[in-house]
């Protein structure tokens, strides 16, 4: 199924466009599994202004659908409710988040975690306000484990989401 396109604006030549889906032939191009995209351009004057993942936007524009906001926690996630690099960036912030690693200053470890994991979509989740302590509970091994086990729970969570947004998770 095509990307799908949402419009909101004026006719005047200041819009925003929203596009989100999943991309089947992309993948089918390139040999690997369909990823969700959330995606805008804004529009001023007829010209395009800015594009890309414009979550920020998206989210204060398109507040009258807040079935499609869900979907933004999956930007980037497989047709299985897999985020891309899931496994590897998780641990990689859980290291930083937990000394293990340097974080930049601008690193906001702890939030990053909350989102390459999508924090609560899994039954079991720590919640938010307790998760930087939970993470200094845990070893590499332990909470590469834990990812493991929550990658049924995410494919539930993301069919769901997509369902309510009008969505057809692709096989």
């Amino acid at each position: 199924m095509p990307k799908k396109t949402l419009t909101v604006g004026d006719n005047h030549g200041d819009r925003l466009e929203v596009y989100y889906g999943f991309d089947e032939q992309f993948a089918a191009r390139n040999n690997q599994a369909p990823y969700y995209s959330l995606t805008g351009s804004t529009w001023r004057n007829y010209r395009e202004d800015c594009g890309g993942m414009l979550h920020d936007i998206i989210a204060d524009r398109c507040r009258n659908w807040p079935e499609l906001i869900q979907t933004m926690r999956w930007h980037l996630a497989d047709n299985q409710g897999i985020p891309m690099h899931y496994i590897a960036d998780s641990v990689y912030w859980w290291e930083l988040a937990t000394g293990k690693r340097e974080p930049r200053p601008q690193d906001k470890p702890v939030d990053f975690f909350s989102q390459k994991i999508v924090l609560g979509a899994v039954a079991g989740d720590p919640r938010a306000d307790v998760l930087a302590g939970w993470l200094h509970t845990h070893t590499k091994e332990s909470i590469t484990a834990w990812l493991e086990k929550r990658k049924a729970g995410l494919k539930s969570a993301m069919v769901a989401d997509m369902a309510a947004a009008g969505v057809v998770v692709p096989e």
